[in-house]
């Protein structure tokens, strides 16, 4: 992976698919969707698409990783057609092969990678706010397993906390790591 983008700079010449994507990792209940839709407001003007990766690959009767490569493809292209090269996307990444199948997606683009963690009480209280239902058992049941698979992934550039901030104070903090992170 690399990060020698920063956003808002000008595309490379001749590339067509997306030039950078921000992911946004993190267990059950860390705030990834809340903070990608954040940071694209915080791009403002900059072109920008935000993706939670889950709505594209959420189905049954197919491998998720390959639905979620052949989707993340398909969007990416179309965005890349319209100009927009910078792309925030949000899904927890468990293992390596969950990150493997973005890159395939986006073949080329400068990847960086963001945890979020929560303490497991901010998790509970953010799912019970969320989720109903068989839904909320089967998310507080799983709650630990998942964090404890996110962590172990080892699959960001940085951590950030996100226990009781305000949104949009995580989110220029992320923005922030997302220009500044050398290559790894």
């Amino acid at each position: 992976m690399r990060n020698d983008h920063v956003p808002g700079a000008a595309p490379d010449a001749g590339d067509e698919g997306a030039a950078e994507a921000l992911v946004l990792t993190g267990g059950l209940g860390s705030g990834k969707t809340t903070l990608a839709i954040a940071v694209g407001e915080s791009l403002g003007d900059v072109p920008h698409a935000v993706i939670d990766l889950d709505w594209l690959c959420w189905c049954a009767g197919a491998d998720v990783r390959e639905m979620l490569t052949a989707n993340l493809r398909a969007v990416a292209s179309a965005y890349a057609a319209a100009g927009i090269r910078r792309l925030v996307l949000a899904r927890a990444l468990l293992e390596p092969s969950h990150l493997d199948a973005v890159r395939r997606a986006l073949p080329g683009a400068a990847i960086t990678v963001v945890r979020l963690a929560v303490s497991p009480d901010t998790a509970r209280e953010r799912l019970r706010a969320r989720d109903r239902g068989a839904t909320l058992d089967g998310h507080l049941a799983e709650l630990e397993a998942f964090q404890h698979a996110v962590e172990h992934a080892d699959l960001e550039h940085a951590v950030v906390h996100n226990d009781a901030r305000p949104v949009d104070e995580v989110a220029r903090e992320i923005l922030g790591l997302w220009t500044t992170l050398p290559a790894p």
